[in-house]
């Protein structure tokens, strides 16, 4: 869309999609959260890899041989990311490991 204010200038405007809730991941959950020991991640799809990082980005550990709960007594508390990949597609959440 093409718009000419008063002044003569000219403002273009494309639509941009800024987020898309993708259907597939709406049936990942991770439980408990907050976590103290484990974390559980149900999905319906099969999960190729997750990720965890740390609140400022820093990278904690990455499983490709995975069950369905994650190991995390080791983990200082606070607040992290699990990146979860499973059918092609990437997902990042939130956890409290208390």
């Amino acid at each position: 869309m093409t718009v000419t204010v008063q002044n003569g200038d000219i403002a273009y405007y494309q639509n941009a999609l800024l987020g898309l809730e993708d259907d597939s991941f709406m049936a990942i959950k991770i439980t408990p959260n907050p976590a103290s020991n484990q974390l559980f991640i149900n999905a319906s799809q099969p999960l190729e890899r997750i990720e965890i990082y740390s609140v400022t980005g820093k990278f904690i550990m990455t499983e490709t041989d995975l069950s369905n709960a994650v190991e995390i007594s080791s983990f200082p508390s606070g607040l992290y990311f699990i990146k979860i990949r499973s059918s092609g597609s990437t997902l990042t959440k939130k956890f409290i490991k208390k």
